[in-house]
């Protein structure tokens, strides 16, 4: 009897993904990186024509790609369970590029945590978080 209240709650933990999770998979536009608490500090520059992609094209675990400026870039995103996540095998080709790219190749492999809030996904790591707009 002991069995099926802990088979039950096995499948309870393995289902806790937010509801948001599902809002995930598309094409987003970097727009600005702030402080985890808010005040974007870093925007893309006006003279900048290139703009930094992140499609996601299933929930969790996913494969990603994406454009940052002049370098494209891939990986794995795998959830650690509530909003939880970590980016692993991530890759990048090494061409010479303005500020806006190397942002969010600097950060994205330390991403530790997402939130979706009015069609807008946030991409926590320490005490910053990369904001993104869903262009899709």
């Amino acid at each position: 009897m002991k069995l099926i209240p802990t088979f039950i709650l096995c499948l309870l933990m393995l289902s806790c993904e937010p509801e948001e999770a599902s809002q995930l998979p598309g094409k987003w536009k970097l727009v600005g990186i702030a402080s985890a608490e808010g005040g974007v500090f870093f925007k893309k520059p006006s003279d900048e024509k290139r703009e930094v992609i992140l499609n996601l094209p299933n929930p969790f675990p996913t494969e990603f790609t994406g454009k940052a400026a002049c370098n494209e870039f891939w990986g794995q995103l795998n959830s650690l369970g509530g909003r939880n996540i970590k980016v692993e095998r991530y890759g990048a080709t090494q061409i010479y590029c303005p500020s806006w790219g190397p942002a969010f190749e600097d950060r994205v492999h330390k991403v530790t945590r997402y939130e979706v809030k009015s069609g807008i996904l946030y991409l926590y790591l320490e005490d910053e978080r990369m904001i993104f707009l869903k262009v899709d």
